[in-house]
């Protein structure tokens, strides 16, 4: 269970409104291993109030399901994923519309299969499929969209310390209500590394084509655009904590009809102070930008910063309070929008006995 205030809780430029909130949470996770598969189902439910925006008000739900079966060489896995959520937070990250909530309901399909090639040497091959919608949001700027993915990884283990890394990808996004068809094929190499037991790092560097194609009145237009894949990320383990830092590079699907390029810097840092207290700071900043390489609307920068306390009242149950901070310019817009809010929670996780 969560309260919070927000001083502007639609992330606005002009008259932001302020609210205060409760957030309810309740999650389960079921599962059965065998001799030939393993399958886990975990479900989520949220319900987020906002006292002084009820319009902003939703029910949300997110349901996962991994089948996965091993043998001495292979591995087959097959996800299942349904999200059925508010623009409010599930455009945040992407196309920024969420100044007016609608619900969004998202479902993926992700079957994956992994080979052995060799001890040192082991392949991947996996494939995405997503279907986006939105509910009754005429003339809010989203539409439906689907994203088709397939790729195929290979890491090579070259010493103890040294892996070998390379990714081929390809991928779809289709929006009918725009006419729009993005098709982008990329390519990275690297490497992963382990300094220590305790420090891994990994940074993989490539390079993608993106086609778009979208069909008018006049006629159908194709733009064609090139850009950087960046995936660098490193985690330090020690005795009270852990920090990760990654900095990824990639194009994504959105809710604006158009396929986005987006550069995610990320941080994540949890620190134990003492046996009940513990420090967590998490960053994230976006910009996204149009694939084809064409400026749009929807061009933006996001930042998202919250740092927090958690108390450990006794083995299942803590206490946080957290402040955030998040900061989103458009491109076409001089003036930038602010959010400040102060959030405790109340948290319950049972101990598992066996």
């Amino acid at each position: 269970m969560q309260g919070f205030y927000d001083d502007n809780v639609g992330l606005v430029v002009s008259n932001p409104k302020a609210s205060t909130g409760a957030v309810a949470r309740a999650a389960a996770k079921m599962g059965r291993r065998s001799q030939v598969f393993d399958i886990s189902v975990d479900a989520e439910f949220i319900r987020r109030q906002y006292f002084n925006d009820p319009s902003r008000n939703t029910t949300d739900s997110v349901i996962d399901a991994d089948l996965v079966k091993a043998t001495r060489l292979d591995r087959y896995a097959l996800n299942a994923h349904l999200d059925l959520d508010s623009t409010v937070t599930s455009e945040l990250a992407s196309s920024g519309l969420t100044r007016v909530p609608k619900r969004r309901v998202r479902w993926q399909l992700a079957p994956s299969w992994r080979h052995q090639l060799m001890p040192l040497w082991g392949v991947t091959a996996n494939a995405s499929y997503q279907d986006v919608s939105y509910r009754d949001a005429q003339l809010t700027g989203l539409v439906d969209y689907t994203y088709l993915t397939l790729g195929a990884d290979t890491d090579y283990r070259f010493d103890e310390r040294t892996q070998l890394l390379g990714q081929v990808s390809f991928a779809r996004y289709e929006s009918d209500q725009t006419s729009t068809t993005s098709d982008t094929t990329g390519i990275l190499a690297g490497i992963g590394y382990n300094f220590s037991p305790t420090w891994s790092a990994r940074a993989l560097l490539g390079l993608r084509k993106t086609e778009t194609s979208q069909t008018t009145f006049a006629g159908t237009s194709t733009v064609d655009d090139t850009g950087y894949l960046v995936d660098i990320s490193t985690t330090k383990q020690y005795q009270t904590g852990a920090l990760t830092v990654g900095l990824n590079q990639s194009t994504n699907p959105s809710g604006s009809g158009e396929l986005l390029d987006s550069e995610h810097l990320s941080m994540d840092w949890n620190q134990r102070l003492s046996h009940r207290w513990r420090f967590t700071l998490t960053a994230d900043r976006y910009k996204n930008e149009r694939s084809s390489g064409m400026a749009g609307t929807n061009d933006r920068q996001y930042l998202n910063i919250r740092p927090g306390l958690r108390y450990k009242l006794d083995r299942e149950w803590s206490l946080s309070a957290a402040y955030r901070y998040r900061y989103q310019k458009y491109d076409v817009n001089p003036d930038s929008a602010t959010s400040n809010a102060l959030l405790l929670t109340l948290s319950y996780l049972p101990v598992s006995r066996k």
